[in-house]
Formats: C-alpha cells, structure tokens, sequence
C-alpha cells in the first residue's frame, strides 16, 4: 500500500490536496500525511516512511530543493512530485535534475494529480516487481549453492566422516546464524513428484529464507538434499506451530500431496548433525502416511520388526524359476500390503526389500534406494516389475544361449559380488554337480577358478588406472585382506600388484 506525505507551508494548501487525493480514490494509497515545511518533512520521513512525497518549492527553514536534495543524498526510494506557483525554466530543470517524477503548477488540475499519482505508483510497482525477482533470484542461488554444499556435507558424513564438523562448515561459509537458543530440522517430502512440485517448493524456500531471517523470532534456512526433499533448519525460541506452517503451505502454495517430517529440537549450537539425523529417521516414514500428515517421533510407536519367512522365499524362487507370473501380484501384496507396513519399522520394510532383490539377484548398481519410494504402490509395482523382468531376462537367456554362456555372462555382470556357485547353477536351472561337470568341460577349468581368472583381469585392467591404490582393488573385488589378493594377483602374473604398477611407470 502507499503512503504519500503532503509538504507545504500553507494550511490551506495542504488540506486542499489532501481532499482531492481522498476525492479521487485512487486504488492502493493507504495513508495521508502532511508537514508544514521541510524541516518538518525531514522529521516525519523517518517515522512515517511514505513512498510518494508532494512538496512545495518555496518553504521556511529548509526549501523544497534543499528538501528533494536531502532525500535523494540520503537514498530514499520514494517518487517526488513538485507542486509550485514557480514555472521559472531553471526551477524545473534543477528538480529534474535532482530526480523528481513529476512538475506541477498551482492551482493543480484534478486530472494532472490524478494523473501524476497513478504514473508514480505504477513506477513504485514496477520497482517492486523488479526488486522482489532480484531478490528472489540472489535467494534462489544461495539456496541452490547451499543445497548442493549439504548433499556433499551429508554423503561425506555417511560415509564415517564429523557429520557435526561438516555441518558447522556449511553454516559457517552460507553465513547461516543461529541467533536464538533452539533448533529443529524439518523435512518436508513431495509424495507424487511432478514437475510443478519442484517451482513451488523453491517458491516456498525463497519466500521462508526471505521472511524469516536472523533478525527475526523465527529463523528458517532452506536447503534441499539429494532426494530433492525441501530440508527447513528453524533456529527458535519459542516452538513453532507446525500445523498452522502445512495449512499455510497448502493454502498459498501447492495442492501436490506432501508430508512433514520433524526432528526433535535440540540446542542451536552444536547439535547440526543430531538434528538432521533425528528428522530424517522420522522422515523415512513416509513410505507407508497419508498425504498431509506432520510425522515426529510417534511414528515408532507399536511398531516391530519382521522378515520374510524362507518358506516365502523358497516360493518366490519357484515363481521365478516356473515363469509363474499370475503369482507375482499375491506374493507382492501378502507382504507389503497396506496394514502390514503399516505395523512394521522402516528396518523390517527395508530388509524385506533388499532380501527379494537379493533373491531375484537384482543387480545392485540398477537397484533403487527405498528410500526413493514416497507411497507403498510405488513400491509394489516396483517389485513387481523387477520380478517380471527378472523372469523374462531368466527365459530369454536360458532359451537363446547355452548354459555355460549365461554362466560367463552372469560372472561378468556380479564380478565385484559374492558369486556362490549353487546359485549360478539355479539360475541356470540344472543341479549343482551337473552344472559343474558341465562347465568345467566346456571352460578347461572349474567355475571357482575361471571366476578369479576374471577378478585377476579386472584387477590388472583397474591397476592401470592413475593414482589406483593396491587396497581398493583388493576390497573392491571383496579381498578383507590385501595379502590375499596379492597371493592370487602374484601366482597369476608372476609378480605382486605393486610391482606391476612399478612396471607400467617404468615404461
């Protein structure tokens, strides 16, 4: 809204205006005020801070140029009309100069003021406008710089590093302040990603860093982690409403289904790493909530563990090896229907997860995190869907190929897995001493050995590579002790890992 100060040495002059600015009603101007000269312009600007002031030239104490000067001189952003019965050519050209919007005379027409306002405010709005996606958009790349610091900050904590000490980093070089005594992490999760979902999530990010800054009772960082999850880090006093905060969001934002996941609060100082950790346990809940609900540490209530049962497993290995696709849907939804994880922990869930994929031999680097599911059909269609590409990849290989070639490939594709024979053998659907007999005769050696053979000649092409230590490829290949795999490397090439990289520098 604007507010527009009224400055002139005549009573009778500034009531006058003042009348016809209310006469004229014009949409979006709030406030009238007046002073008596400049000085007492001066004086009211500070406490009233208009955005248009109407001023007089010809004034005691202090005049209207010496007035517009000052404002300007102080950086005022508002919009100054002159009113005078001075049409002198240098007076108008010195306003000019000095930046004024507008040069009237008196008595003023209505129409000219109407006309003179309405020009200002529109400017006023333009310079809004322009400075609001200026700000926005210095807003939008400190929050993309951030989020992009945190997915690193965080991978890097996970991987053994001071998650603490990462934290503290981040903070420190994103000028985040944490002026008040507590502080709470709250990660609010997209449960049906489309593509509107990410504007109005950094819409919503830019409008929290904006209002709520470190001079405020609430302060809010946004930052978004790899999952594209919005991760809000509130510095506080006193705990905030977190359901006025979704209602809020649901009314000025999105309607896209999404839910809120809050740590518990601890001190501002210190406790980064607790309290991310303490919202994103809460957060993988997601996974079996409804839409719009705010998850916190109740969510573990009543909840326990479970496994799938190897009589359960045994059938899914029969639905597999048979092609009994009709019975995919029934064992999908006997254990991971609706009621059931509802009761489970996110553990159990993940468990029962990761030992289908284990049992369909699903490679791992085409495995997608569970964590990446935001609602329990997404993960149902999408092990069923692995089932079936599982059943028809088993099928096409075993019917366009011999066995010993599916063997080969199947060793190429898990070399830097844990190969049991028993189960290459089921795969290829013949018993264990068959497949043996079989593949040794067709290869020249056992399967064990032509296995190594093919971990020797990975690791030789690997030790190429610069800057390769001898322990990676070790533990990479699953040697625990690096002695071992240069036992093997050596009786293979006649010399040890070491001596081999030795020669490569030589020549």
């Amino acid at each position: 809204m604007v507010r527009i100060l009224i400055v002139d040495d005549e009573e009778m002059v500034r009531d006058g205006l003042c009348d016809i600015i209310q006469y004229l009603n014009i949409e979006g101007i709030s406030a009238l005020e007046t002073a008596a000269d400049g000085e007492d312009a001066l004086n009211k600007i500070a406490a009233c801070q208009p955005d248009i002031v109407i001023t007089d030239l010809n004034m005691p104490k202090v005049d209207g140029l010496t007035l517009i000067a000052q404002l300007v001189a102080k950086s005022y952003k508002m919009k100054i009309i002159v009113i005078s019965g001075y049409d002198e050519f240098h007076l108008v050209k010195e306003s000019f100069k000095l930046g004024i919007t507008d040069y009237l005379l008196k008595p003023v027409h209505t129409e000219e003021l109407r006309e003179a306002l309405i020009s200002s405010i529109e400017t006023l709005q333009q310079e809004q406008i322009l400075q609001d996606q200026g700000k926005a958009e210095q807003s939008q790349s400190w929050i993309e710089k951030g989020s992009k610091d945190l997915g690193f900050a965080l991978q890097q904590a996970e991987e053994g590093d001071d998650g603490e000490e990462r934290l503290e980093q981040l903070f420190a070089r994103q000028g985040m302040a944490r002026p008040h005594a507590h502080l709470m992490v709250a990660i609010i999760s997209v449960l049906e990603r489309q593509s509107e979902s990410v504007s109005w999530q950094m819409k919503l990010a830019v409008d929290l860093l904006n209002e709520h800054t470190a001079d405020t009772p609430l302060v809010i960082y946004p930052l978004f982690n790899k999952h594209h999850d919005l991760v809000l880090w509130i510095n506080f006093q006193a705990q905030p409403d977190m359901r006025h905060f979704m209602s809020s969001m649901r009314q000025h934002y999105s309607s896209s289904m999404f839910i809120i996941a809050c740590g518990r609060a601890f001190p501002a100082q210190g406790h980064l790493w607790q309290a991310y950790q303490s919202a994103h346990q809460v957060s993988r809940y997601k996974l079996v909530s409804k839409a719009y609900t705010i998850l916190d540490d109740s969510v573990y209530y009543k909840r326990c563990m479970a496994s799938i049962e190897t009589a359960e497993l045994k059938r899914l290995v029969d639905i597999v090896e048979g092609a009994r696709k009709d019975e995919v849907q029934s064992f999908i939804a006997d254990h991971f229907n609706d009621q059931a994880l509802g009761k489970y922990t996110f553990e159990a869930i993940s468990g029962m997860y990761d030992t289908i994929m284990q049992v369909i031999q699903w490679l791992p680097s085409k495995k997608r995190s569970i964590y990446s599911f935001e609602q329990p059909e997404q993960l149902r269609i999408y092990l069923k869907t692995c089932i079936f590409q599982t059943i028809d990849a088993r099928r096409e290989l075993l019917s366009g190929s011999n066995i010993v070639e599916v063997a080969k490939r199947y060793v190429q594709e898990h070399l830097l897995d844990e190969i049991n024979m028993a189960v290459v053998a089921n795969y290829c659907n013949v018993s264990y001493h068959h497949f043996s007999k079989l593949f040794k005769e067709a290869v020249g050696v056992n399967f064990q050995d032509y296995v190594t053979q093919c971990r020797m000649a990975y690791a030789k092409q690997a030790l190429q590579g610069l800057n390769v230590k001898v322990n990676e490829v070790a533990s990479r290949l699953g040697y625990s002790n690096p002695k071992n795999f240069t036992r093997v490397f050596k009786n293979y090439y006649g010399m040890s890992p070491k001596e081999y990289q030795d020669s490569l520098a030589i020549k």
